[in-house]
This record gives C-alpha cells, sequence and structure tokens, in this order.
C-alpha cells in the first residue's frame, strides 16, 4: 500500500520568506535508496540581505522652548494630526506683558532725551557752519589783499634793483677800503713806537686813505670810494622814494600778518566745525537708536514664543504641556509624520559593502500580515556603530524608507526587511551544489530519465547565471519545466541521509517530499494526495541581518 506524506521543515533562524513546496510523487525501483532531487520550475532568482529593525518616521520635528512660564492653553492632544503652524500651546503672558509696558515707558523717556540732544547738536553745528563760512571768506579777502601788496611790492623791487646793485657794490669796495685804512693805521702806530719804518708806514697809510677818502691821512676827503658809496645810496633813496618802495613794503607786512590772522581764525572756525559734525552725527545715532530697545525686543520676542507652534505636520506622539503648570521639559511636543515611515536596521560589516543607495526593499510586520510593503535604500552608513548580538563583526546602521503612505505600518513595531542587491527574472535555478564540472569542463546538472527501475540521472551541459547563498541560475535549450534534477551534482551527497531546503526526497516506496527553501523557493507543486500548492514568490538568498 502506498502512503503520501507531507513534511515541511521550518527555514534557519533569522532567515526570512520560507515557503514549501511539495513536487510530484516520483516512482523508484524496489531496494533503492532515497535521492534528493528538486523539479525545474521559471522564478525569480533574488539576491537580497535580511535585517529586522523598527518602524520610524522618517519625519520626526520638536516643539521646544526655553520659556519657563505658566501653561494657559492646550488645544491638541497625543494622537491628534496638526498642519504645520497650528498652535500647540499656549503660555501665560500677563507677567510679561507687564514687563513690556515698562519697557515701551523707558524707551520714550529715552528718545525724548534723544530728541534734545539732538536738537542741541543741530544748533551748535549750524552755528559752526555760518563761522567756518564767514572764516573762509575773510580769509579769501586776505589772501587777495595780501597778492596785491606783494604784486606792487615786486614791481618797486624790480624798478629800485639797479640802484640797489650799485649801492651794495660801491658799499662793498668803500667797506674794504675802510678796512685796508685801519690796517695800515695800525702799522704805522706800531712803527711809530719802535721807532723805526715810520715814515714808510705813514706814506702806506696816506696811499690807502687816499683810495678810501680822496686825502692824505688827517685831511679833508673830496672824493675815493667812500664818497662814491654815498652818492649810490643817495640815487638809491631817491628811487625808492620816486615809487613808493618804502610804503609798499609796510603794505606788505601788513598784509601778511592780516593773511596770517585769517588763517588761523579760519583753522579755529573748521575745528570747531568738525567737532560740531562729529557731536550731531553722535546725536542722530543716539537718536535713532532710541527708537528701538534690545530689552524691548527681547521680551517682544519671548512675547511671540508663548504661543508654540507646530514646525512640521504629522500626529502628535508626545505631549508635555499641563494647563496651570509651569513648563518643565524643554520639548513640549514630538510630531511624527505617519505618512512618511522608515524602518531602522543594522547591517552587518560583510554585507555593508554589497549595499549601494537606491536599492529597493521589501517590509514585512506582524501588524500589516503577510503583506509585502516596498521600500528603498535611500544611503548607507560608512560608520561602524558597534558589534552586534552574537556577532564579532561591527554593524552599520542603516535606514530603509516605506515608498507609500498608508502601508498599516505603525511607528514603533517591529519590522523584517529584505533588501534586494539583484533580481532575475524567470529563469531556471537549482541549488548550487546541484551545478557539477565535466571532464572537458562544463557546467552540468543531473536530470531523471526514466521512472522506476529504469531511472536513471544523466548530465546536461547548462551555462550558470546569477546566483545567491543558496541557488544559481542555469540555462540551456534542454531544459524543459517540470524536469527532475538531482540536489547535488555529488551522487553521494544527493542521498537522503542529509535533506537539504527546497529538494525532493524519493524513496522505494514511491513516498516524495520536499523541504522549503530558504528565502523561498519559487513555484507551485502537487502533494501526494492530489491537492494543489500555492504559487511561491522567487528563490531567495537572504542573509542575516540585525
Amino acid at each position: 500500500m502506498l502512503c503520501t506524506l507531507a513534511v515541511v521543515a521550518v527555514a534557519a533562524a533569522g532567515f526570512f520568506g520560507s515557503r514549501l513546496l511539495l513536487s510530484r510523487p516520483v516512482q523508484m525501483a524496489a531496494g533503492s535508496g532515497m535521492v534528493r532531487t528538486t523539479t525545474l520550475q521559471r522564478t525569480n532568482l533574488e539576491d537580497a540581505i535580511s535585517a529586522t529593525g523598527t518602524v520610524e518616521s522618517g519625519s520626526v520635528s520638536n516643539v521646544t522652548t526655553s520659556l519657563k512660564y505658566t501653561v494657559s492653553e492646550v488645544p491638541v492632544q497625543v494622537g491628534d494630526t496638526v498642519s504645520e503652524g497650528d498652535v500647540i500651546c499656549v503660555l501665560d503672558t500677563s507677567e510679561l506683558e507687564d514687563q513690556i509696558a515698562k519697557a515701551k515707558e523707558t524707551l520714550a523717556d529715552t528718545a525724548e532725551q534723544a530728541q534734545a540732544s539732538y536738537d542741541k547738536a543741530l544748533s551748535s553745528f549750524n552755528t559752526a557752519s555760518d563761522t567756518a563760512a564767514q572764516a573762509e571768506s575773510t580769509y579769501t579777502a586776505a589772501v587777495n589783499a595780501y597778492n596785491t601788496a606783494l604784486a606792487d611790492f615786486q614791481a618797486a623791487q624790480s624798478t629800485v634793483s639797479t640802484l640797489q646793485s650799485a649801492y651794495d657794490t660801491a658799499k662793498a669796495k668803500a667797506d674794504a677800503a675802510a678796512a685796508d685804512v685801519a690796517a695800515k693805521l695800525d702799522a704805522y702806530t706800531a712803527a711809530k713806537t719802535a721807532g723805526s719804518g715810520a715814515d714808510e708806514a705813514l706814506a702806506a697809510l696816506n696811499a690807502a686813505n687816499q683810495t678810501y677818502e680822496g686825502c692824505d691821512w688827517g685831511g679833508v676827503g673830496t672824493g675815493g670810494l667812500k664818497a662814491e658809496a654815498e652818492a649810490a645810496l643817495a640815487a638809491l633813496d631817491s628811487g625808492k622814494a620816486l615809487c613808493g618802495y618804502n610804503e609798499l613794503e609796510q603794505a606788505l607786512t601788513a598784509a601778511t600778518q592780516t593773511k596770517e590772522q585769517a588763517r588761523s581764525q579760519l583753522d579755529t572756525a573748521e575745528s570747531q566745525y568738525t567737532s560740531a559734525q562729529e557731536q550731531l552725527e553722535s546725536a542722530e545715532k543716539t537718536l535713532a537708536n532710541s527708537a528701538t530697545s534690545d530689552t524691548l525686543e527681547d521680551l517682544e520676542e519671548q512675547l511671540a514664543d508663548c504661543t508654540l507652534k507646530a514646525t512640521s505636520s504629522g500626529t502628535i506622539t508626545a505631549l508635555n504641556a499641563t494647563v496651570g503648570s509651569a513648563v518643565t521639559d524643554s520639548v513640549v511636543a514630538t510630531i511624527q509624520d505617519t505618512n512618511a515611515l522608515k524602518v531602522s536596521i543594522t547591517v552587518e560589516e560583510y554585507d555593508i559593502a554589497s549595499l549601494s543607495a537606491g536599492l529597493p526593499a521589501t517590509i514585512t510586520s506582524d501588524v500589516t500580515g503577510d503583506a509585502e510593503i516596498s521600500g528603498t535604500l535611500p544611503q548607507i552608513s560608512r560608520t561602524a556603530s558597534g558589534s552586534q548580538m552574537g556577532s564579532s563583526s561591527g554593524g552599520f546602521a542603516c535606514e530603509v524608507t516605506v515608498d507609500d503612505a498608508d502601508t498599516g505600518l505603525l511607528i514603533g513595531v517591529s519590522a523584517k526587511v529584505e533588501i534586494y542587491l539583484s533580481v532575475t527574472e524567470d529563469v531556471f535555478t537549482v541549488p548550487i551544489d546541484a551545478v557539477g564540472i565535466d571532464e572537458a569542463g562544463n557546467s552540468v546538472v543531473y536530470v531523471r530519465s526514466g521512472e522506476g527501475a529504469d531511472a536513471s540521472f544523466d548530465p546536461v551541459v547548462v551555462t550558470t547565471g546569477a546566483e545567491n547563498d543558496y541557488y544559481i541560475e542555469i540555462s540551456s535549450d534542454e531544459l524543459e519545466e517540470g524536469m527532475v534534477v538531482r540536489a547535488s551534482a555529488d551522487p553521494d551527497e544527493a542521498v537522503i541521509g542529509s535533506l537539504g531546503g527546497g529538494d525532493t526526497a524519493e524513496d522505494d516506496t514511491g513516498m516524495s517530499f520536499s523541504i522549503g527553501g530558504m528565502g523561498g523557493m519559487g513555484g507551485g507543486g502537487e502533494m501526494p494526495g492530489g491537492g494543489e500548492m500555492p504559487s511561491g514568490g522567487g528563490m531567495g538568498g537572504g542573509r542575516m541581518g540585525g
């Protein structure tokens, strides 16, 4: 009597997406051993990294305050949905409003004083400006008068310059002759005292005096260099008198003094003008600043901050405000966007190099049943966050964003994530051990032919393609869907002594069964009793994650 038996093995702990697969019963000859096989079906080959994490909001904002005033109003509660700008909490502002009123009074007094100081500075500036303008006008007139006097004097100087030159020459000659007479007189006196050479010395003295005065020593002069110098001086004085030289010189001296006085007065007026201008500018700044007050601005900012508003749209998940009590926590409320979710996971260091931004993912959770939710890996951490429990390797924190809204996921629940490194669609796959190498170096699989005592496994040359940790893609024109392939190229390893996931075992009673592969083996199979299993997904290569 033939018996049918369906056996389901539980996938290894930490792997995700296991699926039961039952193959068609295979008849073996009596006395033959059981062999592990797999049935070819077109499916998708997935290479994925598996991880478990926690669902979080991708957009979290806190409503904060540093103020410690009493809460006067809280128009929301935890669980409410709010929009950006909605009022979350209102603080009591009575004390603050009193401070603002006093600050405004102080500001008004300060502004009044600043206006008075400015008016005074403006008056002083205008006076200094007028004085400087008058001093500049006086100085300009003095400069013009000086220039006129200088021109007139210089014209007179030009007129008497020849007479002056003649006098200067005659005087120089007369002075030299007078010095010679004095020297000869000293020589004569010395000779007389000595009693020797007095006559010769007297003769020299008379000659020198003849040149100077036009006569011997002691006589009355009638000419000589002295008379010539006196005549040149008389001519010079006459010339100066004729052109008014002395009067013009006096006028120039007076004009010079007047100009210098006007310059001094102008310098004083300009200094006073500059000082008055600086005082006016300072008073103007003080007046402008008196219109505002840092203290008042700070108080008014605090007044505005007493109405706490949402900085983003979402759901209120925490609220630390009670009417009548002072604010004790700087974070008054936490707002999370429940329509923009993510799953925070940790990836082992040996898997991190395989990941790249933008990879697709699926997310499942107990709260959503069997629904597979699409996700995306937006970025990858390149800094290890420490070792995971039970592992010596470091983990890398990553986030998988949930692509769709209204998925049924809840913030804080646990979720499983499959990040797909690659997906090869509509291909034949077998366990990696099912592919061997023949003597010619070709990749082969062993396909069953015949039934019962005539059954055998014959090599078929195949081309291999994509693979994951457990399965590999094969292709060949000789392959057809439904073919039975030995689960291991090594016939000894194919013996039922070590059943593998997803493999079919055959024995001489006609019983056959398979064990679901890690990550789920695609395709449906018929149960020995005639029932049909539902079709599954692709053949996954899930890797354990955090």
